[in-house]
């Protein structure tokens, strides 16, 4: 919580790892997850494939895109990710 809370003293992207089922019981820290995306320009983040309500809350959001990676796709969703990440960055700008 207290990294996130820093990190939004920014107004810069960020890159959240693995958002699953540890954060299920960590109300405070959901709490940020979702202040951070409303706040944060771009968040890049990676949600595991758990069932969970806050993982669920996140992908319903209209402002989120999902992409599931897998062995076979990842070379091509790599290319989708890095497209939309520089068209974000470049609007940032």
């Amino acid at each position: 919580v207290r990294i996130l809370t820093e990190s939004l003293k920014t107004d810069d992207w960020m890159l959240m790892d693995e958002i699953g089922k540890f954060e299920q019981e960590a109300a405070g820290f959901q709490r940020m997850i979702f202040r951070c995306l409303d706040k944060k320009p771009a968040v890049l983040g990676v949600l595991q494939k758990v069932e969970s309500p806050v993982i669920e809350e996140v992908k319903a959001r209209g402002d989120v895109m999902v992409f599931e990676v897998t062995k076979e796709n990842r070379e091509e969703i790599y290319q989708k990710v890095l497209e939309v990440c520089k068209e974000k960055l470049h609007g940032l700008s």
